[in-house]
């Protein structure tokens, strides 16, 4: 007896695309004679069927119904596709990004959308400003040390292979100096009803001595009397009555 092969198209599935990005997905056959035909229809623009692989560059995002045909000696093959074509990789956050200061802890987080995640975020050896590093998830941390306004490259490569890349401004403005107070605290003892405490002043200076322009607010008014209030003087003191 005469026993013929059936052929099988084995795919399960085929992976997303991304508007922009070159796209290769092998079709799978078995059980069928060698060199047997490989067609599809359905496909989006820019993507056709060559050497058995579906290939090319889609031009347009969409769901597609493809259908996948493999044909020789007699045999034919066919199966349904679902493509999923998303839309094309976008890095979304602008430039500047948010400035930081020597010393001063920095975190900041790039965002993307369209093509296919997960995302990996990467920026030259060398490129980001000191102190900072960039992790794959776009986390942009670290302790800035040197003062500067930098300008560097951040990549984006999604699961596709398709890549984004854009440029980025920083400022790291130097460590601020200590303020001086010339006192830690303030205490006024009670007094009788309508007699006014001896006013107290406080003064601030920077590091270098230099007076410096403040201004001043009650953080809770809870604890004062309804009648009392807090007023800055023109020398940069101020009275509690």
């Amino acid at each position: 007896n005469l026993v013929l092969s059936i052929p099988q198209i084995t795919n399960t599935s085929l992976p997303g695309a991304a508007v922009g990005s070159p796209y290769v997905a092998a079709i799978n056959v078995t059980d069928g004679p060698s060199g047997m035909l490989i067609a599809a229809t359905g496909l989006p623009n820019g993507m056709i069927v060559s050497n058995g692989q579906i290939t090319g560059t889609p031009t347009q995002a969409g769901n597609y119904s493809v259908t996948v045909t493999a044909t020789g000696g007699g045999a034919t093959a066919t199966k349904q596709f679902l493509l999923v074509v998303a839309t094309s990789l976008q890095l979304l956050t602008g430039s500047p990004l948010p400035a930081g200061s020597v010393g001063t802890p920095y975190s900041f987080t790039f965002s993307a959308a369209g093509g296919l995640p997960p995302y990996r975020y990467s920026i030259p050896s060398g490129a980001a400003p000191q102190g900072l590093t960039l992790s794959t998830s776009g986390a942009l941390t670290g302790t800035p040390v040197v003062p500067s306004t930098y300008t560097f490259p951040v990549t984006l490569v999604d699961s596709a292979g398709g890549s984004v890349t854009a440029q980025f401004q920083l400022t790291v403005a130097a460590a601020q100096a200590p303020l001086n107070l010339s006192v830690s605290s303030l205490s006024f003892p009670g007094v009788a009803n309508g007699t006014a405490p001896a006013a107290q002043g406080i003064s601030i200076t920077s590091a270098t001595g230099s007076v410096v322009t403040f201004t001043t607010a009650i953080s809770s008014v809870a604890s004062l009397p309804n009648s009392d209030r807090l007023a800055a003087a023109p020398t940069g003191l101020f009275t509690v009555t």
